[in-house]
C-alpha cells in the first residue's frame, strides 16, 4: 500500500531545514500589524491558481491530484480564515473551539501541499488517516484521570494521542509534515507540560509553578559548510537565562545546558573559545535531527528541550494545547466555566496569556512552512538623524 510506503519514510512533504532566502533581509517586513500582514500573506492560499503553480514546483509524484489539492488548499484556507477573524471577537467562553477549528483547517493546508496521496475527498483511501482528530480527551478508568476531569485545576487537563495504521489521525499526519517519529498510540500529554513548551510565558510559567520551563534563550541559525555538508545548526546559550533561574551556587553553567540538553554530548561539537556554543555535527533534514529552536514574532529565540525523548515544535504545542482547551468549552462547559471566573483559582491567567499567542502564532507557523520562509515581522524602528 501506498500509505505503507509514506509510514516507512517518515516525512510526507519536503521540509525545510533552512527556510532563509537566498536575498538578505527578503524575510524581513515592516507592519503595524503582525496579524493582519501574516493573513496577507497567507490570503494568497485562497486562489486555486496561486496554489497550483506553486504546488506544480514542489509535487512530482502525484501530479494528478495538483488540481484538486490546489483548490481544497484554497477552500480550507478561506474558511481557516473566518474562523480566525471570527474568534478575534469571541469571548473567551468559546473562544478555544474557534481557534482550534481555524488550526485544523491550517493543519489540512500544510498536509495537502506536501508530496502525498491526501486529499479531502472521501473516496480516496488515504481520508480516514486525517478524518479524526489523532487525540483523545476522553478518560481512563485506571489512574486519576476522572478525579482530574471533575476538578477545578486545568494544569492537570490532558489528552490521549489515539494513532493506528490504518487511522494515524489528523495530529500524527500534520507531525509527519516535519519529523519522522510520531508520537505512540496512548501517549498522555498534560496542560502543564505543554504550557512548559511556549516560550512566550516562561516568566509567567516559571513564576506560578516554580519550576524551570522547557525551553532555554539563544541564538541559532542553520549554516553550510563544505562540499558535502549542509544543513548544519549552530546554536549559542544565552547566560543570563541561567542567571535567572537562581541556580545553586555549586552548579556549573556547563553542566547546566548539558543537562537540559544532553544530545549537545552526542550531536554536537562544542565551538573554541566559548563554553556555551555548539556545532552540529551532521546535516539536519527534519526537526528530529536537531535542536529545534523557536522563534517568536518579537525575534527573539528559544532552544525546546526533549521531552520522553520526543523534540517537539512549535506546531505541536499550539496544536495539543488548543485540542484540549476546545474539548474543555465543548463538553465540560461548567469546568471551563469557573475557569474564567476565577472562582476556584487564577490559572486561566496563563491560559489566556497562551490564546492572545497562539491566535496569532500558530497562522504564523503554518505560512512558515508553506512558504519555507521564516518571516520577521517587524514594527517601525526610530532612528536618530
Amino acid at each position: 500500500m501506498l500509505f505503507s510506503v509514506i509510514l516507512q519514510n517518515g516525512m510526507i512533504r519536503d521540509y525545510k531545514v533552512d527556510r532563509n532566502p537566498v536575498i538578505s533581509g527578503l524575510d524581513s517586513l515592516r507592519t503595524l500589524n503582525q496579524t493582519q500582514k501574516i493573513w496577507e500573506y497567507l490570503k494568497r492560499y485562497q486562489s486555486k491558481q496561486f496554489v497550483t503553480k506553486k504546488l506544480k514546483s514542489e509535487i512530482s509524484q502525484h501530479k494528478d491530484l495538483i488540481s484538486l489539492k490546489s483548490q481544497q488548499i484554497a477552500s480550507l484556507m478561506t474558511q481557516s480564515e473566518k474562523y480566525y477573524e471570527a474568534a478575534s471577537k469571541a469571548p473567551l467562553e468559546i473562544k478555544p473551539l474557534i481557534l482550534y477549528y481555524g488550526m485544523v483547517g491550517l493543519s489540512k493546508c500544510l498536509i495537502l501541499s506536501g508530496d502525498n496521496p491526501y486529499t479531502l475527498s472521501a473516496l480516496s483511501p488515504d481520508n480516514k488517516n486525517h478524518s479524526t482528530h489523532g487525540l483523545s480527551f476522553g478518560t481512563h478508568i485506571q489512574g486519576n484521570d476522572i478525579p482530574i476531569r471533575d476538578g477545578c485545576k486545568i494544569e492537570d487537563e490532558f489528552c490521549y494521542v489515539i494513532s493506528s495504521q490504518k487511522a494515524v489521525g489528523l495530529y500524527n499526519l500534520l507531525r509527519k509534515c516535519y519529523s519522522n517519529t510520531p508520537i505512540p498510540n496512548g501517549y498522555r500529554f498534560t496542560v502543564k507540560e505543554i504550557l512548559s513548551f511556549i516560550p512566550e510565558i516562561y516568566k509567567e510559567y516559571q513564576s506560578y509553578f516554580k519550576k524551570r520551563p522547557n525551553s532555554w534563550k539563544c541564538a541559532a541559525g542553520i549554516a553550510k559548510f563544505g562540499a558535502s555538508q549542509d544543513n548544519i545548526q549552530l546554536i549559542e546559550f544565552e547566560s543570563w537565562y541561567y542567571i535567572s533561574q537562581r541556580l545553586r551556587r555549586n552548579e556549573k553553567y556547563l553542566k547546566c545546558i548539558i543537562r537540559c540538553f544532553p544530545e549537545l554530548q552526542t550531536e554536537y561539537n562544542p565551538q573554541p573559545n566559548s563554553e556555551d556554543r555548539f556545532r552540529l555535527k551532521d546535516s539536519a533534514s527534519n526537526i528530529d535531527d536537531f535542536i529545534y529552536v523557536s522563534k517568536l514574532l518579537t525575534l527573539e529565540q528559544f532552544a525546546l528541550m526533549k521531552y520522553d525523548n520526543y523534540r517537539f515544535s512549535d506546531i505541536d504545542a499550539h496544536f495539543i494545547l488548543m485540542y484540549i482547551l476546545s474539548n474543555l468549552v465543548r463538553y465540560r462547559q461548567d469546568k471551563w466555566s469557573r475557569l474564567i471566573r476565577r472562582l476556584d483559582n487564577d490559572q486561566i491567567f496563563l491560559i489566556e496569556s497562551f490564546i492572545e499567542i497562539s491566535q496569532i502564532k500558530y497562522p504564523y507557523l503554518i505560512l512558515r512552512e508553506l512558504d519555507n520562509t521564516d518571516y520577521n515581522f517587524i514594527g517601525q524602528v526610530a532612528t536618530l538623524g
